[in-house]
């Protein structure tokens, strides 16, 4: 009777090459599978990201277009008002009176500050007659000299654009003391609707 030898390495490599075996069939589907999941959601990101930049920006887009407006409807609203233009129609000599006038269209540019929700970005207005009539409103008006940017480039384009608003870029602020470093200025000439004359100018710091 032949006896057959059992080599215990045999039995032990079979269950290895089984084992590998089915982690390789196993595996290949789970990496195909994963990287079909990461593809997917790297495109699906991709896209929710590009989404939201675009939403983002539709946003601010629609901001700025809102404070143009608001911007205009303000100056607009000096234009009207009858206080504020006999104030700017004064002589040199009548400008230098503070009188009720002064005090009603102060209180009537405080309400308008109070009313338009652009007014909650302006640290600065000034209202500033060839006359020589001097209202401003804003915490960094008062401690600014508007000597400051009566040269400024944005300045001067504004005094030649009529009745445009004209919309300075990025400027450190010409406040000394300040909570905000840098201002965008915004200009428009202040027009006697009446005749088309020029009477002095507007100006507001947004901050």
């Amino acid at each position: 009777m032949v006896t057959k030898a059992r080599f215990p390495g045999t039995s032990i490599g079979l269950k290895k090459k089984l084992l590998l075996g089915f982690m390789f069939i196993a595996f290949i589907p789970a990496v195909t599978i994963s990287l079909f999941y990461y593809v997917d959601s790297k495109k699906a990101l991709e896209a929710n990201v590009g989404d939201t930049y675009v939403i983002l920006l539709a946003h601010i887009l629609n901001n700025v277009e809102q404070q143009i407006e608001e911007a205009y409807q303000f100056t607009n609203w000096l234009y009207l008002d009858r206080d504020v233009i006999r104030l700017m129609q004064r002589t040199a000599e009548e400008a230098v009176r503070y009188d009720q006038q002064n005090i009603d269209v102060v209180q009537k540019i405080e309400s308008q500050f109070r009313f338009l929700p652009i007014m909650e970005h302006v640290n600065a207005f000034f209202l500033l007659g060839h006359n020589g009539i001097d209202i401003r409103y804003g915490p960094d008006s008062y401690r600014t000299n508007p000597v400051a940017f009566a040269d400024e480039p944005w300045f001067r384009q504004g005094m030649l654009h009529s009745s445009e608003l004209t919309w300075g870029a990025i400027t450190p602020n010409y406040s000394p003391r300040t909570s905000y470093p840098y201002i965008i200025p915004v200009y428009r000439n202040f027009i006697d609707i009446q005749n088309g004359k020029i009477l002095g100018s507007i100006v507001l710091f947004l901050n």
